[in-house]
């Protein structure tokens, strides 16, 4: 669990089995309990074992008996419980319809701590919405989608809620219409305010068209009354590229999920509208058909209760103060872009390839799962990549659309929402994973961004280049890269030669030459430039000579003990000598001796008798 409210609580979750020993009457029943409630709520809605990858995990008895454990914990007084349930409503987005469900059933029989839920959620919204901080921006929008979806589940009335979206959309349209000076900085506030209301529509819109048919028609008017009235209906300083490379190019009229995201993602409501309502990428746990157990009428048995009073910001928040004098335009419009930035991305990939033939809701559905999971996750990157593959609760293949939606937020203008390295480890784990196939799509957003490089954004070329040269570093310098040898003769200036020579530049500094130098084809080598030489400091001596007069030392060492051991041969052969010559002459008298024996012996006269003869 990444929530970070109640993490230090006393008697809260994060600290009862966590870090501490545990002696023989600690209650390990207890701990064991409540371990056991956290690991069954973050679990609801995983993929069963065996289950296709396709396939929706909805297991009935894993709700009932989460059921079971809340309860208990209702009963026990614990009301740990109750901000439990909202951290895993908000921070494992995908799944809110099944929190949203599991609330619907404690409303049955506990009404009164149900309603204490939905009074802490709305001081919670309250509090988010009047804050300056991005992630308590994030939690507000999820908290408006969470008051929604209890709408649709009988826990709270549909008109209180079309009420709460109208009054959001109404401060959003008075901030654009006002004579204030500086009103018309306060677009990305205004476009974030009617962003999180129209974000919210397709997880409750059929329950709350059918409740409040006339109050839909006219939040719907208000809305389309905005996008006329805003002065800005596209960022240009947001463009990731400058120019079109081909005729329709798509890339080219992103502007980083700037004013258009708010645009495209209206009419892709109004879209679904027409549709019922019928959103593939979400979980229609109350259509008894799909799940296979009667909610809706258990959920009707339930209390419907009142929408606490929320009070909606007029300004944004975050502004700077105004002293003697007045802040500068740019000043105001710094804070409210930094308080409020992007949410949407770069779209690099053809519709086919990410969206296969669906309605353009389900990609704005998709895309903030993959969004929200990665903000929700940033400090555990394991758990990031698990959710990422089996807990989005999307019922297609979308390898490729996270190949993109990472992409597109790793280059987001004017800078992304989390840092870059944290893209570039989540993908690198990803491509480990041999099931998902990642790295099939990933190089096509890398193709696409490299005929692009002539007109891509140089903030955006410097991050394309540190997380290939990281991705490549990591993945043992594995490229096609006789698909860009035509680029190394090209002249200096050329970009694409540039690119080129800056990745190999960036990849000898997380490697080392040698290495680099093994892995470049031939043609490559030529932009790898001299082996680098670290240039000496005052009064320090050369490596290279110190390492070549170690290697000349230890030379001069080896001949002089091959020479004494040459003398000490030659002094041992010298020695032995005397002594073998003198075994020789005496080996020589001896066999003098014998002969002579020999001769006196014979039977005939020796010369000496035969001289006394004569």
């Amino acid at each position: 669990h990444q929530g970070g409210r109640g993490r230090g609580a006393p008697g809260g979750y994060q600290n009862s089995y966590i870090g501490q020993k545990r002696g023989r009457d600690d209650g390990d029943t207890a701990v064991d309990e409540k371990k056991a409630l956290i690991t069954m709520l973050m679990d609801l809605g995983n993929k069963l074992p065996g289950a296709p990858e396709t396939q929706q995990a909805l297991d009935a008895s894993a709700i009932e008996d989460a059921l079971k454990l809340c309860k208990r914990e209702i009963s026990s007084k614990n009301d740990a419980i109750t901000e439990l349930l909202l951290d895993c409503a908000v921070e494992l987005s995908p799944k809110m319809p099944i929190y949203a469900l599991l609330i619907g059933l404690i409303n049955v029989e506990e009404p009164h701590w149900c309603g204490d839920l939905i009074d802490t959620a709305a001081s919670m919204l309250a509090s988010c919405l009047s804050s300056a901080l991005p992630a308590d921006h994030d939690r507000a929008r999820l908290l408006l989608r969470l008051l929604c979806c209890l709408s649709a589940a009988n826990v709270l009335q549909s008109s209180g809620c079309m009420a709460l979206l109208e009054a959001m959309v109404a401060s959003a349209s008075a901030a654009m219409s006002s004579e204030a000076p500086h009103r018309h900085l306060w677009q990305p506030w205004s476009d974030w305010m009617v962003y999180c209301v129209v974000a919210a529509l397709p997880w409750a819109g059929s329950e709350m068209s059918a409740a409040c048919p006339s109050e839909m028609a006219r939040l719907s008017e208000a809305v389309d009354a905005y996008l006329e009235k805003r002065p800005v209906s596209f960022s240009q300083e947001l463009k990731p590229f400058r120019a079109e490379i081909k005729e329709g190019d798509m890339a080219v009229r992103n502007d980083s999920g700037g004013a258009s995201y708010l645009s495209e993602l209206w009419a892709a409501v109004k879209e679904c509208a027409t549709a019922d309502w019928h959103v593939e990428s979400i979980p229609q746990l109350l259509n008894e058909e799909q799940t296979g157990s009667q909610y809706s009428s258990r959920l009707a048995m339930g209390q419907t209760h009142a929408v606490p009073n929320v009070p909606v910001p007029q300004s944004p928040s975050g502004l700077p103060s105004s002293g003697p004098e007045e802040p500068h335009p740019l000043q105001v419009a710094a804070a409210v872009q930094q308080a409020y930035p992007p949410h949407g991305g770069i779209r690099l990939l053809e519709p086919q390839h990410t969206d296969g033939g669906r309605p353009a809701i389900d990609r704005f559905v998709a895309e903030d799962y993959i969004i929200d999971t990665l903000a929700a996750f940033d400090a555990d990157r394991t758990q990031c990549v698990k959710r990422l593959v089996s807990s989005l609760m999307l019922p297609y293949n979308y390898t490729n659309l996270l190949s993109e939606v990472l992409f597109g937020q790793m280059l987001a203008l004017p800078k992304p929402r989390l840092p870059s390295m944290a893209y570039c480890t989540v993908i690198v784990d990803l491509c480990r994973l041999p099931r998902l196939a990642l790295p099939k799509p990933l190089s096509g957003c890398v193709r696409e961004c490299f005929v692009r490089v002539p007109v891509m954004d140089p903030e955006l070329r410097g991050r394309l280049l540190t997380w290939l040269s990281y991705h490549l570093s990591n993945l043992e310098n594995k490229w096609p890269w006789e698909r860009w040898v035509r680029y190394v003769d090209e002249p200096e200036d050329n970009p694409y030669r540039q690119f080129c020579k800056e990745l190999v530049a960036r990849l000898v500094r997380l490697s080392w030459w040698d290495r680099v130098m093994q892995v470049l084809p031939p043609e490559f080598q030529r932009l790898l430039g001299p082996m680098p030489m670290v240039p000496l400091l005052p009064g320090q001596e050369d490596p290279m000579q110190m390492q070549m007069q170690m290697l000349q030392q230890q030379q001069q060492q080896q001949q002089q003990q091959q020479q004494q051991q040459q003398k000490s041969a030659e002094s041992q052969a010298l020695s032995t000598a005397p002594a073998e010559e003198g075994t020789q002459q005496q080996q020589g008298g001896e066999q003098g001796t014998e002969k002579m024996d020999a001769e006196g012996d014979g039977t005939g006269p020796s010369e000496g008798d035969k001289q006394g003869e004569g």
